[in-house]
């Protein structure tokens, strides 16, 4: 074999071995993309159901016949527009928090002054133990549960 030849092969060997890493490279970045767009359809889908749900509430809060359809946030105690109302809020929190749209000491203090009112307060007592035997095992709800509770015991009932 000619040195002529040699080099030739050598250098489609460069060739193919360098064509090999960037194809690499590449499906390593269309795997990133892939997570992340799936994700992006996470995040999506979980906001999506969070509206449905704030929507399923609002129309409790205007009609008194739909309201009756959602169980009672205690034993003894009929639902009402403020407890839906109370729901929403947290909800508001859970999601801002959730979605990085404000930090974790934002949320703290957003809760605190949450729990300064009576009616907040009630709604947290009344509806803290069915909320929490309807999310077991989520560890968003529970942290953020465990974000309310501390809310609440840090601040003086009016």
């Amino acid at each position: 074999m000619s040195p002529v030849g040699i080099f030739f092969s050598g250098v489609a060997f460069l060739g193919i071995a360098a064509a090999l890493l960037l194809q690499g490279r590449e499906l390593r970045n269309q795997r990133e993309e892939l997570a992340i767009a799936r994700q992006e359809q996470i995040r999506s889908s979980e906001l999506a159901m969070r509206q449905l749900h704030t929507d399923l509430i609002k129309m409790a809060i205007e009609d008194s016949e739909l309201r009756s359809v959602w169980p009672a946030p205690a034993p003894g105690h009929e639902t009402t527009r403020k407890d839906h109302y109370c729901n929403l809020i947290l909800n508001l929190q859970k999601v801002a928090y959730e979605t990085g749209t404000i930090e974790l000491q934002e949320l703290r203090s957003a809760l605190r002054f949450l729990m300064t009112s009576p009616d907040m307060r009630s709604f947290w007592t009344r509806s803290r133990t069915a909320r929490v035997s309807v999310t077991a095992d989520d560890e968003a709800e529970d942290t953020f549960t465990a974000e309310v509770d501390a809310a609440y015991a840090a601040t003086i009932a009016p």
